[in-house]
């Protein structure tokens, strides 16, 4: 894809960013107080799923026949038969879903403290120029970019060691500690999916701004930028940044940025 940029203003490649201070550094590191808010995170999701603010209805499901339709590169589609117990505790009429299974996925907000800037990557995603089905006015990608944080598919390794794997793959950056922000199906309706988002503060020196990540042999052309905070916000209450995973990552992060004030 060429460039429109002037040659002094054109991303560079280079190597692997490392941080001076690791986050356990606590001159430039958060303080062990504003940690403990952070993991208390995890421990407030256990006990919501423990104690519940509105309890869900515990019905049987019967699954009738499960069958594998398509099977793809990054995705398989099932047809399974169901029957499940409404809320009236009648069963429902048998009825065929078509379920895409796809793998876990990672999204890493990656928030560089000192400056308070944070990494979003533009790369090319061609399903978002199919506008078949959007309602008049919907804006849709002429050009197939989008602006979006780090982000990646779980192989065999955990989610934690992914957000790392995909913040090297991406934007070249080594992280250090890594505090889980939310968990989430994304689009239940019709498949599987299941997201992971998490919060890297690092602390590393941001004066190349914009530069060229991604791994060629897994195709990618990935282009990285280090924004300031406040400008993602903006972008995606504009609706500049409508990637939903970035949307949330970045609103769950300033939700965060403002506990820890």
């Amino acid at each position: 894809m060429k460039s429109l940029l002037p040659e002094e203003l054109k991303p560079i490649s280079i190597g692997l960013i490392k941080q001076d201070n690791c986050f356990g550094n606590h001159d430039l590191g958060l303080t062990e107080h504003q940690k403990s808010l952070m993991l208390k995170k995890s421990w407030w999701l256990q006990k919501l799923t423990d104690n519940p603010m509105i309890p869900l209805h515990d019905g049987s499901v019967q699954v009738k026949s499960n069958d594998v339709t398509f099977i793809g590169r990054h995705f398989k589609v099932t047809s399974l038969l169901e029957q499940h117990q409404k809320f009236d505790g009648t069963m429902s009429d048998p009825y065929t879903w078509q379920i895409t299974r796809r793998n876990p996925f990672v999204t890493v907000l990656i928030h560089n403290v000192p400056t308070d800037e944070i990494i979003i990557v533009e790369q090319f995603r061609l399903a978002t120029m199919m506008m078949d089905g959007l309602p008049k006015g919907v804006p849709y990608k002429k050009s197939g970019m989008m602006l979006e944080l780090v982000a990646g598919g779980l192989g065999k390794d955990t989610p934690e060691g992914c957000a790392r794997r995909e913040a090297k793959e991406e934007a070249k950056i080594e992280l250090g500690e890594l505090f889980e922000m939310s968990s989430a199906y994304p689009s239940p309706g019709g498949t599987d999916e299941y997201g992971f988002l998490f919060y890297a503060p690092v602390y590393v020196d941001t004066t190349i701004k914009e530069y060229i990540g991604g791994l060629p042999e897994e195709n990618e052309d990935i282009f990285v930028r280090w924004i300031r905070f406040s400008t993602a916000i903006s972008m995606c209450m504009s609706g500049e940044i409508n990637d939903q995973k970035t949307q949330n990552g970045i609103l769950f992060g300033e939700k965060l940025r403002r506990t820890l004030d």
